[in-house]
């Protein structure tokens, strides 16, 4: 077994659990007392989860030591938490709307320090610079969480999970369809 197998392990269960915990809730989040801004936050989780997994791949040359190995663990923790927050209800009878309300501040506030440690990983891993064109979506996407992490106006949470899923996606897609984007652009 190699250093990356070895670690892969550890990051596939996390990345792994997130994955088991959203597709669990999906029934209920599409169901009991849906609110539609609280299942696009869902999709843009289980989509986050399933592409990291995917971009740990891109991982395997790099040779890995125990503060990387736990920058890129806590970076799946950080995310399995904001899973947690978003699915996890008091009660079966609490409405989503009503719990997104509540655990907000807590999800967003992991959510920031999910896409700070992000920006991170992509300078240490492949070497991007903080004016590289890639920071662009990077920063939108923080600085809409910060947004949504002050504000409990609900038209405002509404425009920023679908503006937030939006970013990501195209960020996902041009980082995905052009995989060399951050090595020609390193420095």
């Amino acid at each position: 077994m190699t250093h990356f197998e070895y670690i892969a392990v550890m990051v596939s269960i996390i990345l792994g659990l997130g994955i088991v915990r959203l597709l669990g809730s999906l029934d209920k989040v599409f169901s009991d007392h849906r609110y539609w801004p609280h299942a696009v936050w869902v999709l843009s989780l289980f989509w986050l989860h399933v592409q990291n997994w995917w971009a740990f791949w891109e991982m395997r040359t790099i040779s890995f030591n125990v503060v990387l190995y736990s920058v890129w663990i806590g970076y799946a923790s950080l995310l399995y938490l904001c899973t947690v927050s978003l699915t996890n209800r008091a009660s079966a009878d609490e409405p989503w709307k009503e719990h997104f309300f509540v655990q907000r501040r807590w999800f967003f506030s992991v959510l920031i320090l999910t896409i700070v440690v992000a920006i991170f990983l992509t300078r240490v891993f492949f070497g991007a610079s903080l004016l590289h064109p890639y920071r662009i979506i990077q920063f939108s996407l923080l600085a809409l969480a910060i947004l949504a992490a002050v504000s409990d106006r609900e038209s405002l949470q509404k425009i920023i999970s679908v503006l937030f899923f939006v970013l990501m996606a195209i960020g996902i897609s041009v980082f995905r369809y052009l995989p060399d984007m951050f090595r020609s652009a390193s420095g």
